[in-house]
């Protein structure tokens, strides 16, 4: 055989005879029947022999081959049981027909049929079956070993039964290869056939370029990623695509296509080769929706973050300085107090201990400390605003959003601002929604009684909250903004 499934480990697990305590008492221990039968037999070798094909054939169940000697360690714990000598079993089966003869005696006896051409078929179904969720050899034969004991069937050959799993397999992966194939139309194939196809408009085949899809944080990454989301739409594929099929085996095409280059792919027979692009598209579909997700959040939260830090920066590097200021405000008012006690005019008292033009030329430094110190992060965003713009509108437009309704005020706030997009109003209504978490934004946001654009988009855009839910392949992500999801 030239293909193996196994390894002569799992081999070994398989069909190998346990020789430890408890795995004899476990397997091997003679129930009052199978004592019974035994001793039926005359002799001492033939009660022992018996013993050892039924055994045998209850597990691992391949049975007693001629040319192989049973472990001593089984032999003996058979012969204890029985209550004779282990090496009885030298003389065992002078007479060739004595061992043909105890293994149907065995075979009778615990009910199992011979597997035979008449199988083959049925074996074939039952890994076909497990192959539909798996394409582990070692759990391919498992379920087959298993469904065979099931139906009292002696277990065939190994290399029969590795065969079997390989064709199983086979058979497996070409159904469901067909039932990928034969779910598109002629033109979605041609869209995904195309993928393979270089494009002079990106410098590489289509299939490429999806898989290289940027990773660092930047309004540039965020277009790639829209760019690459828009393109995965526009080849339409089925949204029930492949639901009849198990999971694990769409999954095992989306990682076959992941990893094949486009020369091998293009080598793949037609159906495969359609039915592995499909797979990774959808793949790819929910992994770019991923990243394009992850990749506002993480834009969004540097608006915030960065502006934060800017601030705490300021107030570090700043700090001596304002440790001075306080200290010319605390002798201004000793100087103040003193005059006042004296009877003395506080402003001449102030003018001659500190100097009045002294105390005018830190007014200004006075007041930028105080107003970092008391900004608001929001306000401190919108100094950030044009870098928000680069990528924000863009994102809005390619999702769509759905809220609970606890949600219809954000859900009404966010329509306001892609129509506004769409139509490049740069005018706010009068009493637009306000659906803000922090309650002081709104008078932020309305500066003589009309709503400002800038400070009024910025708080829609806080950093997503990462909800997932079943996918075709594991979960796909949905953008949840203050409780709406976008999808």
């Amino acid at each position: 055989m030239g293909r193996r499934l196994l390894s002569s480990r799992a081999q070994a697990e398989f069909f190998g005879v346990p020789t430890d305590s408890e795995s004899l008492i476990r397997h091997y221990l003679l129930s009052g029947d199978d004592i019974d039968l035994i001793r039926t037999r005359r002799r001492a070798e033939n009660h022992l022999g018996l013993a050892v094909h039924i055994s045998l054939l209850r597990y691992p169940g391949l049975g007693w081959s001629e040319d192989t000697m049973p472990p001593a360690e089984l032999i003996a714990w058979l012969a204890e049981q029985l209550q004779i000598g282990a090496c009885a079993l030298d003389t065992y089966a002078v007479r060739r027909n004595t061992r043909h003869e105890h293994h149907a005696l065995a075979m009778r006896h615990l009910g199992l049929s011979s597997f035979g051409p008449q199988h083959v078929q049925q074996a074939e179904e039952i890994a076909t079956k497990a192959a539909f969720a798996t394409d582990h050899g070692v759990k391919i034969v498992a379920m087959l070993i298993a469904e065979l004991r099931k139906h009292h069937l002696m277990l065939p050959s190994v290399d029969t039964l590795e065969r079997l799993a390989l064709k199983g397999r086979a058979r497996a992966r070409r159904e469901a290869a067909a039932a990928l194939f034969d779910a598109l139309s002629l033109e979605q194939r041609g869209k995904l056939q195309a993928l393979l196809v270089n494009d002079p408009s990106v410098g590489q085949t289509r299939l490429t370029w999806l898989r290289g899809y940027p990773h660092s944080a930047s309004p540039a990454s965020m277009t790639a990623l829209l760019d690459r989301l828009k393109y995965l739409r526009s080849l339409d594929l089925p949204p029930d695509l492949g639901h009849g099929l198990h999971p694990d085996r769409l999954l095992k095409f989306a990682r076959e296509g992941a990893v094949a280059p486009v020369s091998l792919l293009n080598d793949f027979g037609e159906r495969r080769r359609i039915a592995t692009l499909a797979a990774q598209v959808s793949d790819l579909s929910i992994t770019v929706t991923d990243a394009t997700i992850a990749m506002f959040e993480r834009l969004t939260g540097q608006l915030f973050s960065r502006s934060r830090n800017r601030q705490e920066e300021v107030w570090r590097m700043g700090k001596a300085r304002v440790g001075k200021l306080m200290q010319l405000f605390g002798e201004s008012i000793d100087a103040m107090a003193r005059a006042q006690e004296l009877g003395q005019d506080p402003f001449a008292a102030l003018d001659a201990a500190i100097g009045w033009n002294t105390l005018l030329g830190r007014r200004d430094e006075i007041a930028g400390f105080g107003e970092l110190a008391t900004s608001d992060p929001l306000s401190l965003a919108a100094e950030r605003y044009a870098y928000m713009r680069k990528f924000a509108p863009a994102f809005l437009d390619a999702f769509q959003f759905n809220a609970t309704d606890a949600g219809d005020d954000l859900q009404a706030a966010v329509a306001l601002l892609r129509d506004q997009n769409r139509t490049g109003k740069r005018k706010l209504p009068d009493d637009p929604p306000m659906p803000f978490a922090a309650k002081h934004w709104p008078s932020l946001i309305l500066q003589d009684g009309q709503p400002k654009r800038r400070m009024y988009e910025l708080p829609l855009c806080p950093p997503c909250e990462i909800v997932c839910e079943p996918g075709m392949f594991g979960s796909t992500a949905v953008a949840s903004i203050g409780g709406s999801t976008a999808t």
